[in-house]
């Protein structure tokens, strides 16, 4: 039986080591995102010795098992959760990689479908250094425009600085005076907060001498957060 429980930050290492053994580095179930964003989605989690179970109780969803060795175990175990709360078994975040494990063991007995609208769109790290092509020629024109607007530079956001990059982040917010950001508000706080403990590395661009932009992801799990303004 699965006793899930609320995500702590002692959780950091294990979930991470998991998150690892799995090769699959979804950026919804990674741990540093879970923990910013759980005030608002309220995951939860539980560990068997080799699987990380993670469920999101308000929305009936579970993620795909993280961890490595056999899958049946853990996948058994949520079917009994679901079906034990009157549910079918919805998974999300399966990936390629994750479907080739999962097909063969139960492929007969779920329906499976591509969720699009939540899909990440990822650049190749050649192609955001270059930005080649036609399709790419607005990203081209906003660079261009951006530098004729006066001198920039960029800064690393540290333990020591972060006080800077947190102001124009809260100004951005006090500015938008948007209800609907009010959890996005509060997971990129909720970032600050735990910087060093979650891993984060980010970064303010700097337009003469004025803060104009900010970005911010981890590394403990492979890259999993990432907001730009």
């Amino acid at each position: 039986m699965i006793d899930f429980r609320d995500i702590t930050l002692e959780d950091r290492d294990r979930a991470a080591s998991m998150i690892c053994a799995s090769g699959c580095h979804g950026a919804d179930y990674s741990f540093a995102n879970m923990y910013i964003w759980r005030k608002a989605y309220r995951p939860q989690v539980y560990f068997t010795d080799n699987r990380m179970l993670v469920a999101m109780p308000q929305y009936h969803v579970y993620a795909y098992p993280k961890g490595g060795g056999d899958v049946t175990e853990s996948l058994e175990l949520l079917l009994d959760h679901a079906h034990g709360t009157g549910r079918k078994l919805f998974l999300r975040g399966l990936t390629d990689k994750t479907l080739k494990e999962f097909l063969p063991l139960y492929g007969d007995r779920f329906e499976i479908t591509e969720d699009r609208d939540n899909a990440d769109y990822i650049y190749t790290a050649e192609k955001l250094c270059k930005l080649p092509g036609r399709h790419l020629s607005s990203k081209r024109n906003h660079i261009k425009h951006f530098e004729r607007n006066g001198p920039w530079h960029f800064d690393r956001i540290t333990c020591e600085n972060c006080d800077v990059a947190k102001a124009f982040v809260d100004e951005f917010y006090r500015e938008k005076g948007d209800p609907s950001l009010a959890a996005e508000a509060e997971a990129i706080d909720q970032m600050f907060e735990h910087y060093r403990a979650l891993g984060f590395l980010g970064g303010l661009l700097y337009q003469n001498d004025v803060p104009v932009a900010f970005t911010a992801g981890t590394q403990l799990d492979d890259t999993v957060f990432d907001v730009h303004f």
